[in-house]
C-alpha cells in the first residue's frame, strides 16, 4: 500500500465529518451568517500572524486588545462548533486554519511572551503556582472542540451543569499549562526570535512523557491529533512538510513509547479512554504511512502490534469473548471512539494492510471493524477508487463467517437486517475491487478464496435476487484460472455440500415452473426472476472447464429446456419472454459446446427463431447468437441463413456508424468481432442463400461501411473508433474479401479456416433487475 496521504480529497470531509449536520438548518439564514463569520475569524487569523513578537510588552496596551479581540473572535466560532450552530458547523473547514502547524507555532511563541510579561507583573516577593493566558484557553478549546468534531453524534444531547462546564474549563486550563514552553531567544537582524526545538515541536513528546498528568497527555493526544489527522481531512495541507514539526520517525517513536507503558483493559474503560486510544491508533497509522517510503527497517514489534490491536478491540467493544461469528455482527450506532477509525478509508486500509492474516490471533477485532464500516458504507466506488489489495484479505473473513451464519440459520428470513446490509456491501466491495482489478490488469488478491466464498453465498441465498445478482456479476468477472481453481476447492469440500445443493436448486426451480397451483401464465415476476438467476448461476458453472465432468449437466439442461418451451408455447408474458431468451441463447451454446456432454439438443430452428425475434438492436442477444452460428456444424435452411444475416449485418452496421447509446457502446465494440465472424460462416452456406444475401442492396452498404472502416475514410477520430479498429483489424477484411470472392465467384470454397479462432467468456450486462447473461468473445488469432 501506498503512503498515506495527508491530502484527502474534498469528498472525505462531505461523507464523513460534515455528516452530523442538521438537515433542518435554513440555508439563507445561515448562509448570510456563515459569510460574516468566515470573514471574521479569517482576519483574525490574518492578524494574529502578523504581530511581532518584539510588540508584545506591557506597555502595548492597544495591541494587547486587539490580540484579545482576535482571540474572542476565535473561540466565539469555536464555540459555536461546540455548540453546533449552524453558521459555526458551515464553516466546518475553518477548523482546519487553526491547526495549521504554522498558526499553531504563532500561538505557542505568542504563549511565551504573554507566559513572560504575567510573570514580570508579579509583585516582589510572590509566586504563581500557575501561569495562563488567553492562547492556553484557546488550546483547551481546540482540543475539546477537535473531540466535539469526532464524537458530535455521541454527545450533541448531552447537557452538562454550570458547575460540570466549569470544572471541565478549568481542568482544560491546568492541562494546557503543563504543556512545554520554555523558549530562548536568539538575535538575528536585531529581531529576536523563538528557536524552533523549544516551540510547538514539543507538545507531542507530553505524550509519552512519564511527569506529564493524564490531564495534560489527553490534551497534547488530542492536539496533536488535530494537526496531523483532522486538519488534513478537512482542508488539503501537508503538515510534514514543515520543519516547526516532529517528523514522521520522532512521531512514530513517541507513540511506540506511550502503547508500551499504556495498559488496555476493557473492564475499567471509558469513553474518553477509548477515544483517546482511537486517536493513538490513527496517529500511529498516519505516521507510519508517512514513513513507509523511508523506512530501512520495520519500526514494529510484536509488543506494540499486539498492544494496537488492543486498542481495536477496546475501540470495537470486542472482548474476544463472543462466539466467533458474532464478529460480523455490525455496531449500528457509531460511538465516538469508532468515528475516529472509520471516517478516514486511508486509516482503515493501513489497518487492513497491517493485520492482513485473519489467522492472527485476536484478527476478530479487525473483522467487526470491516463489517462495521460495511455496515455504514454508502459510496463503494468512491471509497474503492484505487488499488487496494489488502482489502480483499479483510472482506474474505467477514463473507466466511456470513456463510457460516446462514448455513446455522438454515432459512434467511430469520436473520436480521443489519447482516444483509453488511454481506450485501461486502459483495459490492468485491464487485469493485474485481472491476479494479480487470482495468489495472493485476489479479486480486485471494481472489480463489473470494471466489469460493460467493459460489457458497449464492447458493445458500433464497429470496434475495438483488444480491444474488451482484454475486452473479461478480463471478463473471473472476479470471478464469481463479474460478477454476474456487470451483475444484467448494466440490472437494464435503461440508460445502455444493453438488447437493445445484441439485436442491434445479428441483426448487422445476417446481417453480411446473407449480400445478399457479398457472404457468400467470408466473410471477418475481418467479421468473428467481428461476433465471439459478439459470444464469448454473451456466457460469458449465462455462468453467473445472465444472465438466464435475458437474452432471443433464438435471441443468432439462430445466432450460423446460423454460424453453413455455417460451416457445408462450407460456409466458411478454417481459418473462425477454428476461429468458438471453439467458437460453447463451446457456444452449454453452452447455452444447461442452466436449465431454452428450445431452440432447433444441431443434436448431427453434432456437435460432427465438434469436431473431429479439431484433438487431439487442447486442447481448447478437453475440450469444454469433457464437452460435460460428460453432455450429451445419446451418438450417437458406431462409433462417438470410433472416440471420439480415439481423447481424443491420447489427453490424449500426455498430460501424456508432449508432448505438453511450452506455452500450462498450458492448458494441466487446461484440463486433463475434459478428463478422458469424457473417464470414453464414457465407459458406449453399449457393442459392449466399446469392440471396448477396444481392440485398443492404450488403452493398456494408460493403462500403467496411472499405470505409478500413481506409479510416470519414471516420471521426475518437476513443470509439480507436478500440473499434482494433477490435476489428483482422476480421473485418476477411469479411470484406470473402464478400468479394463470392460476388466474383460464386463457387468459392468454404471459408472455415480463414475465420479467427474465437474464446468465449460470460458478461453479466445491465443492471438490476434488467441484467443478461452475454457471452461476448476473445480473439485469439
Amino acid at each position: 500500500m501506498s503512503g498515506l496521504d495527508s491530502e484527502t480529497d474534498d469528498s472525505d470531509v462531505e461523507s464523513s465529518l460534515v455528516a452530523w449536520m442538521d438537515a433542518g438548518v435554513s440555508t439563507n439564514t445561515c448562509h448570510s451568517a456563515s459569510a460574516g463569520l468566515r470573514k471574521a475569524v479569517t482576519e483574525a487569523i490574518h492578524f494574529l500572524q502578523n504581530v511581532q513578537l518584539t510588540d508584545l510588552d506591557a506597555s502595548q496596551e492597544e495591541l494587547h486588545r486587539e490580540i484579545l479581540k482576535a482571540s474572542h473572535m476565535i473561540d466565539n466560532y469555536l464555540d459555536g462548533l461546540k455548540g453546533h450552530r449552524p453558521d459555526a458547523v458551515k464553516e466546518l473547514d475553518l477548523f482546519a486554519l487553526l491547526v495549521r502547524p504554522t498558526f499553531i507555532q504563532v500561538l505557542f511563541a505568542q504563549r511565551r511572551m504573554f507566559h513572560n510579561i504575567a510573570i514580570k507583573a508579579l509583585l516582589p516577593g510572590t509566586t504563581a503556582s500557575i501561569v495562563v493566558c488567553w492562547v492556553d484557553e484557546h488550546l483547551a478549546k481546540l482540543a475539546d472542540t477537535t473531540a466535539m468534531i469526532i464524537t458530535f453524534r455521541s454527545f450533541q444531547n448531552r447537557v452538562l451543569s454550570d458547575a460540570m462546564k466549569a470544572r471541565f474549563e478549568d481542568d482544560g486550563l491546568r492541562a494546557s499549562a503543563q504543556l512545554p514552553g520554555e523558549a530562548t531567544f536568539e538575535q538575528e537582524d536585531s529581531f529576536p526570535h523563538i528557536c524552533a526545538t523549544e516551540k510547538w515541536a514539543q507538545v507531542p513528546s507530553v505524550i509519552s512523557s512519564v511527569n506529564a498528568s493524564p490531564a495534560a497527555k489527553r490534551l497534547a493526544i488530542r492536539l496533536t491529533f488535530a494537526v496531523y489527522d483532522l486538519g488534513p481531512r478537512l482542508k488539503k495541507f501537508n503538515p510534514w512538510i514543515h520543519r516547526d514539526t516532529p517528523t514522521a520517525a520522532e512521531l512514530l517513536k513517541i507513540l511506540d513509547q506511550y502503547i508500551l507503558v499504556t495498559p488496555v483493559d476493557q473492564s475499567i474503560s471509558y469513553s474518553d479512554q477509548e477515544l483517546t486510544q482511537a486517536m493513538i491508533v490513527s496517529l500511529y497509522a498516519i505516521s507510519d504511512s508517512e514513513q513507509h517510503h523511508h523506512r530501512i527497517v520495520s519500526p514494529f514489534r510484536p509488543r506494540t502490534l499486539g498492544s494496537l490491536l488492543d486498542m481495536i478491540s477496546l475501540v470495537m467493544h470486542w472482548s474476544g469473548f463472543e462466539e466467533e461469528v458474532a464478529c460480523i455482527k455490525p455496531c449500528e450506532e457509531l460511538d465516538a471512539p469508532q468515528m475516529v477509525l472509520l471516517q478516514s478509508s486511508n486509516i482503515l486500509w493501513w489497518i487492513w494492510e497491517t493485520w492482513n492474516d485473519y489467522r492472527v490471533a485476536g484478527a476478530e477485532s479487525i473483522t467487526k471493524l470491516t463489517a462495521t464500516w460495511l455496515f455504514h458504507l454508502h459510496d463503494i466506488s468512491a471509497r474503492m477508487s484505487c488499488d487496494q489489495p489488502a482489502a480483499s484479505y479483510a472482506i474474505l473473513p467477514v463473507m466466511h463467517h456470513s456463510i457460516q451464519t446462514l448455513v446455522g440459520a438454515g432459512y434467511c428470513e430469520i436473520l436480521p437486517t443489519s447482516f444483509f446490509v453488511v454481506l450485501t456491501n461486502a459483495c459490492r466491495t468485491v464487485h469493485q475491487l474485481l472491476h479494479n482489478q480487470l482495468i489495472s490488469g493485476r489479479i486480486l488478491g485471494d481472489a480463489t478464496a473470494i471466489t469460493k466464498c460467493l459460489l457458497g453465498l449464492f447458493i445458500l441465498l433464497n429470496q434475495k435476487p438483488e444480491l444474488q445478482s451482484a454475486i452473479l456479476e461478480s463471478l463473471t468477472m473472476v479470471d478464469d484460472p481463479s474460478f477454476d481453481k474456487a470451483l475444484q476447492s467448494i466440490l472437494h469440500d464435503q461440508r460445502a455440500r455444493f453438488v447437493e445443493r445445484i441439485d436442491e436448486l434445479i428441483l426448487h426451480s422445476r417446481r417453480k415452473l411446473m407449480n400445478p397451483g399457479e398457472p404457468r401464465v400467470d408466473l410471477s415476476s418475481d418467479s421468473v426472476q428467481e428461476v433465471r438467476l439459478i439459470l444464469d448461476f448454473l451456466i457460469r458453472i458449465s462455462h468453467s472447464r473445472e465444472s465438466q465432468g464435475r458437474v452432471q449437466r443433464s438435471p441443468i439442461l432439462n430445466l432450460l429446456l423446460s423454460v424453453t418451451q413455455q417460451v416457445l408455447q408462450a407460456d409466458l408474458r411478454a417481459g418473462s419472454l425477454n428476461h429468458f431468451r438471453d439467458t437460453i441463447i447463451a446457456g444452449f451454446y454453452v452447455l452444447q459446446t461442452d466436449p465431454t456432454s452428450s445431452i440432447k439438443r433444441l431443434k436448431q430452428e427453434d432456437l435460432w427463431g427465438l434469436a431473431l425475434d429479439a431484433g438487431c438492436s439487442n447486442l447481448g442477444m447478437a453475440s450469444s447468437f454469433a457464437h452460435h452460428i460460428v460453432a455450429t456444424e451445419r446451418l438450417p435452411d437458406s431462409l433462417l441463413c438470410t433472416e440471420a444475416w439480415d439481423n447481424l449485418r443491420d447489427t453490424l452496421i449500426l455498430i460501424l456508424r456508432s449508432y448505438y447509446a453511450e452506455e452500450e457502446k462498450p458492448l458494441a465494440i466487446l461484440v463486433s468481432s463475434v459478428i463478422c465472424g458469424a457473417l464470414v460462416r453464414l457465407l459458406d452456406a449453399d449457393l442459392s442463400t449466399v446469392n440471396l444475401i448477396l444481392t440485398s442492396p443492404w450488403t452493398m452498404s456494408l460493403c462500403a461501411e467496411l472499405k470505409r472502416f478500413a481506409q479510416n475514410e470519414t471516420r471521426p477520430e475518437g476513443e470509439y473508433f480507436r478500440l473499434l479498429q482494433s477490435q476489428l483489424v483482422t476480421i473485418s477484411e476477411v469479411l470484406l474479401a470473402v464478400i468479394r470472392a463470392k460476388l466474383d465467384c460464386r463457387d468459392t470454397p468454404a471459408v472455415d479456416g480463414r475465420i479467427p479462432r474465437l474464446e468465449s467468456r460470460l458478461l453479466y450486462y445491465g443492471r438490476h433487475p434488467d441484467c443478461s447473461l452475454v457471452l461476448v468473445p476473445r480473439l485469439l488469432g
